[in-house]
């Protein structure tokens, strides 16, 4: 069984999108270490150390594995591909032929 096209965009945007979401929360954990001045661990991924001392300017220290998030991304967009893959090509209660209710002109006949 070869994937179709349309799943396997589902599960390329899928993964993009797990990365989008990956990188913005990184984003703000760095916005509120640097702000606050505080150090936020994450096991294994990644640790942002806010330093904020008086005598110089606020700086953040980001250290992480690549590996990890890597990890973390494709664990956060694998349920979506399971389903994209698993989902069946005929969806029960639909007529043969029929692709969409809307816009359509095909009549099914109904056996009068």
């Amino acid at each position: 069984m070869s994937p179709r096209i349309d799943r396997v965009f589902v599960v390329v945007c899928a993964l993009l999108i797990a990365i989008g979401v990956v990188v913005v929360v990184g984003m703000v954990l760095a916005a509120v270490a640097f702000a606050n001045g505080t150090s936020i661990g994450i096991p294994l991924v990644a640790t942002f150390d806010g330093v904020r001392d008086v005598s110089a300017t606020p700086t953040v220290t980001i250290t992480g594995s690549g590996v990890a998030v890597g990890v973390v991304a494709i664990v956060l967009a694998l349920p979506l591909g399971i389903v994209a893959l698993q989902y069946p090509d005929e969806v029960p209660g639909r007529a043969g032929g029929e692709v969409s209710g809307r816009g359509s002109t095909a009549r099914r006949s109904r056996g009068r």
